[in-house]
């Protein structure tokens, strides 16, 4: 029997142990460890260049420590060497991977930024725009007919269209963005209340709200809420993903979605910062009609998993 051959076997164990597989698999340090055999040693032999590599770090760990500021390390000498000297374009992913997954203290990035500006011609997206905004309180108006706008809190019509944003190192881009037809990377599950909702992100945007603080630096997502299904083969004991209650899976109404205007239905627009997490779909043919089945792509489900074993 081959390594990896022995290796699967225990597959079934990992996942209990550690949750789904990519909580702890090892691709990104694979590629670097590619990448740091193939640079050019000059012949330096006995641990001189991995000392060199050490000073160098710590000298940056150094200057973190000071600065209190991760952007300086994103900057780190080694860094910039290594995607200097690869011209491989497989290469350099793997560095810039590597650095945004390491260097980032915070959970939420800015992305590259598609439009500026951009006027909101979507009457859904305004009016959901003014409920995001009146949650608590109403503070934002749609037009100066309305009793009690003015000109300061009349909704902005425009916004800053953003390609993709970061959430924990993982690229989140709408699907009006991407590029493949099953919304791979727009697909995102948070919370409302004790509910596990998942949706596919159409639109990615900063709008800019003159009377409410903290607008300009919120980044906002339109959301298109999965349909759930009543007919579910998760309660079944046949179906295999049952027994796996940490993996997080759920089902839901092939190509349905929630009906903005139901009551009932959840908010069409969220902050980026409520979203708990990605997920990766798939589809039951099994069944009749198809469904959708979902996991989670939480880093830190596994932790989930320890709490119920203390609890049983």
């Amino acid at each position: 029997m081959k390594p990896n051959h022995h290796w699967a076997v225990h597959v079934p164990d990992q996942l209990i142990d550690y949750g789904p597989v990519h909580n702890f698999w090892a691709f990104l340090t694979e590629r670097l460890n590619k990448l740091l055999k193939n640079l050019n040693s000059n012949n330096w032999t006995g641990g001189e260049l991995e000392v060199s590599m050490m000073r160098e770090y710590h000298r940056n760990m150094a200057v973190q420590s000071v600065s209190n500021s991760t952007e300086l390390l994103a900057e780190a000498t080694v860094i910039k060497q290594l995607a200097g000297n690869e011209r491989n374009a497989e290469a350099m992913g793997t560095i810039q991977d590597a650095a945004q997954y390491t260097l980032s203290s915070s959970r939420i990035k800015f992305g590259t930024l598609a439009s500026r500006m951009k006027q909101l011609a979507d009457d859904s997206m305004r009016l959901a725009l003014v409920n995001y905004y009146n949650q608590e309180h109403t503070c934002v108006y749609l037009n100066l007919r309305e009793p009690g706008a003015t000109s300061e809190n009349i909704l902005m019509p425009y916004a800053d269209i953003y390609n993709y944003a970061l959430l924990d190192g993982r690229r989140i881009t709408s699907t009006h963005r991407s590029t493949r037809n099953n919304a791979g990377s727009s697909l995102i599950m948070t919370r409302f209340g004790d509910e596990a909702c998942v949706g596919e992100v159409r639109a990615i945007f900063v709008h800019r709200q003159p009377n409410i603080r903290g607008s300009s630096d919120t980044i906002l997502l339109m959301v298109a809420w999965l349909k759930e299904s009543d007919d579910t083969p998760l309660d079944f004991h046949s179906f295999v993903w049952s027994k796996f209650p940490e993996l997080g899976v759920n089902n839901w109404e092939y190509q349905e979605y929630e009906d903005p205007g139901n009551p009932v239905s959840h908010p069409l627009i969220i902050p980026l910062s409520r979203v708990h997490c990605q997920v990766s779909r798939g589809v039951i043919k099994h069944t009749d009609p198809w469904q959708w089945i979902t996991t989670s792509m939480d880093r830190v489900s596994y932790l989930r998993l320890d709490l119920a074993w203390c609890t049983d």
